[in-house]
């Protein structure tokens, strides 16, 4: 028997989250190079955090503040104690909070549209409406896990 190759180990569910203070970098780059500019944007954040004497309190996360045709404008960082100074383009920002509808993606980075598409189902099947902005937080990738297929990101999105 086949694994399955990207199971969702978790249903949807709605949770309640509190703001919190992060270390940031504003990305804005064609929707082909967004890996590549999320990777460099999390050393340039950890750079900052140990320069700053700071310590993330979750993990690296990127929030996607626009999806237009082929570009994407996202922040790109940690959640940290403490003040932000800014360095070079990293900057002192917010994870937002409120009521959000989230859901784990267990698998490689190129099927999180699934995970994607299922969460935004589910919360229109809820009769609600997506938010135009959300945000995925990297639990377990490649600096930790050597296999994809092992890797771990939550999917947060508000809704109304």
């Amino acid at each position: 028997m086949s694994p399955v190759p990207n199971p969702v180990v978790r249903d949807p569910v709605i949770v309640t989250v509190s703001p919190r203070k992060a270390a940031v970098v504003r990305i804005e780059v064609p929707a082909a190079r967004l890996g590549e500019a999320i990777g460099l944007a999390i050393g340039e954040v950890t750079s900052a955090i140990a320069a700053n004497s700071l310590f993330p309190i979750g993990g690296p996360f990127t929030h996607y503040l626009s999806w237009a045709a082929d570009m994407v404008v996202a922040e790109v960082g940690f959640p940290v104690t403490g003040n932000v100074i800014p360095r070079d383009r990293v900057v002192p920002g917010e994870l937002p909070g409120g009521t959000l509808a989230t859901i784990l993606h267990v698998g490689t980075y190129d099927t999180l549209g699934e995970s994607y598409g299922r969460l935004e189902a589910w919360i229109r099947g809820r009769g609600n409406e997506p938010a135009d902005t959300m945000w995925e937080v990297y639990l377990r990738g490649p600096g930790a896990e050597a296999d994809p297929a092992q890797w771990r990101t939550e999917i947060y999105w508000p809704f109304r």
